[in-house]
Formats: C-alpha cells, structure tokens, sequence
C-alpha cells in the first residue's frame, strides 16, 4: 500500500506525532525522543525565561500573565487572580465561573505531561495597540 511522499520515521508510530528532525540523528534516535507531546505542545523548554510550574515556585507577582510554551496567549493564557490562576482566552470554558487553579497545575494537559509556562505580561496591550490604525 503506498503512502504518503516524505520521511515516515519522522511520525511517532500509531499515534502520527510529528517528531523533530535533528540532522545528523539515526531514525531510531529521532522516534526515541518526541519533540512534542501528545497535546501538541513543545515538550522542551524554551531558551528565554520560563518556568516548570509543577516543580518552580511561583514567578514574581510583576509575572501577572502566563501561557504554556507554544499556546497563543490570545487563545489561553493563565491570570493571576486572588487565590490562584484563572485562565482565560478565547479557548477558554466557562472562565469566569472556573475557580482559579494553583500555580503547581499550570503546566499540566490533558496528555498528562507537564509544560513549561512563559511570561506574557502585557501581551494584551501589544495585541490591542497592534491592531489600532496608526
């Protein structure tokens, strides 16, 4: 049965993740470590600053906003509220009726794994003036 063109190694079998193709990797390598999860969230953390909610303590209360690595903060995004985090967005269900979360749940999907969280402070303002005329 023929299949699609293109480099089949590179999908998690059974599943059809797509892996990153680091060069000079064997297909085996490349299948044993999955670029990302099964949430289709990066499962490496990003080189600017970040945070492992599951495992970090909370940032600095200027952090107000935060999104897990590789969501788009206008979709989801997490705000710090009194008594936790309440995550808002487009994507959101039901936010303004969810009690807000602890910081140690931040990371976590529904896969089960757990991500890391950026800094998106502001991201509101940039977006909003991002759209005026000028």
């Amino acid at each position: 049965m023929a299949g699609p063109q293109g480099d089949m190694s590179a999908l998690l079998a059974g599943q059809g993740v797509p892996r990153q193709m680091e060069p000079g990797t064997t297909p085996a390598e490349r299948l044993a470590t999955p670029a990302v999860c099964r949430c289709h969230r990066p499962l490496a953390a990003p080189d600017h600053q970040h945070w492992w909610p599951h495992q970090d303590p909370e940032p600095p209360d200027r952090v107000s906003v935060v999104a897990v690595y590789g969501e788009d903060p206008g979709f989801l995004r997490r705000v710090r509220v009194r008594g936790g985090w309440r995550t808002m967005g487009t994507g959101a269900c039901y936010a303004d009726s969810s009690p807000p979360r602890p910081w140690s749940e931040l990371g976590s999907c529904w896969a089960g794994g757990t991500h890391p969280v950026v800094d998106v402070t502001g991201w509101e303002y940039v977006s909003e003036s991002a759209e005026q005329p000028a």
